[in-house]
């Protein structure tokens, strides 16, 4: 569902407003319009304040909290080398995004792959390097 899929996208901007989703999806005390209502009220201002690079590395680590008893210790070590290169900066967001999704395919982690966090752009937005 819509929720499921936006999780991890929602919990890199706001986990406040993550778990206030979460109770309006449960909820059994609103009608599905009320609910609808109330849930594009919180979504929209979940990504009024800007993602932080903390935001984004604790989200990744929620992600790689799910994968990691497949990963040999060298790669659970290379991770967390470039949890460090992204907190200082010398790499982007995508190169860990990437380095998860990779893992999610090869250990069959379909609720990974279907998170839109994972793969936040369609593909025809994403520039040719000619």
């Amino acid at each position: 569902n819509f929720h499921s899929r936006h999780k991890y996208l929602l919990m890199s901007y706001n986990q406040e407003f993550l778990k206030k989703l979460g109770q309006i999806v449960a909820s059994s005390q609103y009608s599905f319009q009320e609910k609808l209502s109330l849930y594009e009220k919180y979504f929209y201002r979940a990504f009024q304040r800007k993602t932080t690079i903390r935001r984004h590395i604790n989200t990744l680590q929620h992600i790689f909290g799910h994968i990691s008893k497949k990963l040999t210790s060298k790669e659970k070590r290379h991770f967390f080398e470039l949890l460090e290169k992204l907190k200082k900066g010398w790499i982007e967001l995508s190169t860990l995004l990437e380095l998860l999704k990779s893992w999610a395919l090869r250990f069959e982690k379909e609720y990974f792959l279907f998170q839109s966090y994972l793969e936040p752009y369609p593909a025809e937005l994403i520039k040719d390097p000619e």
